[in-house]
């Protein structure tokens, strides 16, 4: 009896240790493809850390694309109390919008309309 109530006290624990997530594009991503043996620093992180990681990094994504496609909401909904969020991008935030990744840079409350999905996405200024 005494050797259960510890085991449920054990798995309750260990249920509890907090989980490392990445948040990121290119530089973070999982391997590119089957035959390119290029990895981002997120897949190695596995290595680093005792505790889970789960490198939720994509290649060709920016802050605005990883949200707009609905991975930032998943990442969320995956989060326990405890929990830690890296959070990087730049790469693909460097520069205007390009293939449908990439930010519209500014500070005033500038917009633009592209047709990167099924519907229009106005996109805005940092500072909009």
């Amino acid at each position: 009896m005494l050797q259960s109530a510890f085991l449920l006290a054990w798995a309750g624990l260990a249920a509890a240790a907090p989980s490392i997530f990445i948040a990121g594009d290119l530089t973070a991503a999982k391997l590119f493809n089957a035959t390119d043996p290029r990895q981002g620093w997120g897949e190695p992180a596995h290595d680093l850390f005792s505790l889970n990681v789960t490198n939720d990094a994509l290649q060709a994504r920016s802050t605005r694309t990883f949200i707009t496609e609905g991975h930032w909401t998943a990442l969320l909904s995956s989060l326990s109390p405890g929990d830690y969020v890296v959070i990087e991008f730049g790469h693909n935030d460097a520069h205007s919008i390009v293939n449908g990744a990439g930010v519209l840079n500014g500070t005033g409350d500038e917009t633009i309309t592209i047709q990167s999905g099924p519907e229009p996405e106005v996109v805005q200024t940092f500072g909009a």
